[in-house]
């Protein structure tokens, strides 16, 4: 028994990559392909306290990804979204579906006018 598998899905069009980092346990390293989601294979008693990555964006070019960090969570469903053109971040999911993979459908609204 133990915490639940931290599940991360990527919103965006471009592949993520990066490491999901634990309290006292060793790190998970993750490669998301646009709109799917990566699972952690294991986890037990590990508290979450960080998740960095980056996305690689058309013509190779890496952009961090803002990350989340904790003191030590157990909470397990996050998503990288894109928030403007060449930024992204990672945030925790506070309601989830029955499937967690987006829809094929989905499009990710950007408004450039926000910032």
């Amino acid at each position: 028994m133990g915490y639940p598998l931290v599940a991360i899905v990527n919103s965006s069009n471009f592949v993520a990559h990066g490491s999901v980092r634990y309290a006292a346990c060793s790190s998970d390293q993750f490669l998301i392909a646009p709109h799917t989601t990566w699972t952690a294979k294991t986890r037990g008693l590990c508290l979450l306290t960080k998740i960095e990555g980056h996305m690689t964006l058309a013509g190779n070019k890496e952009v961090k990804i803002k990350e989340y960090k904790s003191s030590g969570t157990s909470y397990s469903q996050y998503v990288i979204i894109q928030t403007a053109p060449e930024t992204f971040e990672v945030t925790r999911r506070v309601c989830s579906s029955k499937n967690n993979d987006i829809s094929e459908n989905y499009v990710e609204n950007i408004d450039e006018s926000v910032n």
